[in-house]
């Protein structure tokens, strides 16, 4: 069963399975929280996540039971880096971009790679192939 508000955005979820979601959102309609009960014990959270964005919208927070993730942009509004601030430590990402804006490496791996057509041939893990239409 789904509940909404005025602006018809999801407010409150209930699930078959004795589970309850309960959403809240900022002027914008950005996510700002999500939080996952049971209903039958109203005080037990199963998951909570809250979210921050900066003035463009980009998310820059999401801090969850296991710890805060930070977010970073660069001028294009693409994501450079990721900060996990969790109970094993902090783990860092990084993301570089091509100019076209292919994005280049990541944390997860040194390279990839792109064609003329700006779509992803390799990565650390797969090699890709198209079809004519793509």
């Amino acid at each position: 069963m789904y509940s909404y508000d005025v602006l018809s955005r999801r407010t409150r979820t209930t699930f078959p399975n004795g589970l309850e979601a309960a959403s809240s959102y900022d002027q914008a309609s950005q996510l700002l929280s999500l939080v996952h009960r049971l209903i039958a014990l109203p005080s037990t959270i199963v998951a909570r996540v809250n979210y921050t964005y900066d003035a463009v919208g980009n998310r820059t927070t999401l801090t969850d039971l296991a710890g805060e993730h930070r977010f970073t942009y660069d001028a294009l509004n693409r994501l450079t880096g990721a900060l996990h601030l969790v109970a094993s430590g902090l783990v860092p990402e990084t993301y570089a971009y091509d100019p076209v804006g292919n994005r280049l490496s990541s944390h997860l791996s040194a390279t990839s790679t792109h064609d003329s057509a700006n779509r992803l041939l390799e990565d650390a893990t797969f090699t890709y192939t198209y079809d004519a239409n793509g």
